[in-house]
């Protein structure tokens, strides 16, 4: 997957995302990192914000990102946006994704915290706090 390269995705991001060239390339690192993620899980996983951002954009270049699928996932990874007026949230999802990450990955991008990169449960705010990006607990420690 690490070989796989589209630089007019990477112009895309950095247009869309309003970041630089090496962001969007680790960026896109990333999300084809949380893609191996998936394909090789049966747990429930969640992007962060911005690996969501990356993938949407990626989602955009259909032919690419199915053929992409097939040659480096073997399927094609869906992607399933989470219900926003669901009654009951998965607030585990982002967390358990991040740790197996870490696991599989060792040391990762500021990608795959909180909306603003942040490590640790400060992140969490109430204009900034995701539900995908932090549990309910970790919401509440700083409310």
């Amino acid at each position: 997957m690490h070989g796989y390269q589209h630089p007019i995705l990477l112009n895309k991001m950095q247009v869309e995302l309003e970041i630089t060239r090496a962001e969007a390339e680790i960026l896109f690192e990333d999300v084809k990192r949380f893609l191996a993620l998936c394909v090789t899980t049966s747990q429930s996983l969640a992007p962060t914000k911005a690996l969501d951002q990356g993938w949407h954009i990626f989602l955009l270049f259909t032919k690419d990102y199915a053929q992409f699928c097939k040659d480096y996932c073997g399927r094609y990874v869906h992607h399933q946006p989470e219900d926003p007026f669901a009654e009951t949230k998965n607030y585990d999802s982002v967390p358990r994704t991040r740790e197996l990450a870490k696991t599989v990955f060792g040391e990762l991008s500021l990608n795959w915290w909180g909306p603003s990169g942040s490590r640790d449960a400060s992140d969490c705010s109430p204009d900034g706090c995701q539900p995908k990006d932090c549990s309910p607990n970790e919401c509440k420690r700083v409310f």
